[in-house]
């Protein structure tokens, strides 16, 4: 029972996500994701990166929250390491960085999703103001090479500019299909 209700907390389903949250944890989803209090202020910008070693970032969204649980990514400007793979509709394989932050927030399957081109790629979003972000939902490529989501991606917070400064990094991802990502307090 307590397996259900723990792989339950990760479901797609918005209604039976909240009810485990609620029976496994004891926590009520408000209008974006479970609230922390932590969180570190003054972030601008919001990247997910990986390393030389890392294979090509594929990724269906990137979703920021804020302290009130509110989603502050959706349809921001956004920038990633190159070119994806080809845009919806141009003939060749892959999707278009902007949606990774369309607001579409659930694991998708290829063309959908964001796909870079290779190693060391890095994908970014702009929040529209400083923002306290207490948490960051990942969601991967549903249909297959969910394994390259764990070859060495973080997510990195950095202050607004002019004077752009690296706030917080996390530890390394997984090939999960949803991972939520709480960011603790204070600079680290």
């Amino acid at each position: 029972r307590i397996e259900v209700m723990k792989n339950n907390t990760r479901s797609n389903n918005r209604k039976i996500q909240e009810t485990a949250m609620l029976n496994f944890y004891g926590i009520k989803l408000g209008s974006g994701i479970a609230l922390s209090s932590g969180g570190i202020s003054n972030v601008g910008f919001v990247r997910i990166e990986g390393t030389s070693s890392s294979a090509p970032l594929n990724m269906s969204q990137l979703v920021v929250y804020d302290e009130k649980g509110q989603n502050v990514s959706k349809k921001r400007p956004t920038q990633s390491s190159g070119s994806p793979y080809g845009p919806p509709g141009s003939g060749t394989r892959g999707a278009s960085e902007e949606m990774a932050n369309d607001g579409d927030e659930r694991p998708r399957a290829h063309p959908y999703e964001f796909h870079g081109k290779g190693q060391s790629d890095f994908w970014q979003v702009q929040l529209d103001k400083p923002t306290k972000v207490t948490s960051v939902v990942v969601y991967n490529r549903s249909d297959c090479c969910g394994d390259r989501m764990g070859s060495g991606y973080v997510i990195k917070l950095f202050s607004s500019q002019p004077n752009t400064v690296l706030l917080w990094t996390s530890d390394p991802l997984n090939d999960s299909q949803v991972q939520r990502i709480m960011v603790p307090g204070g600079k680290v």
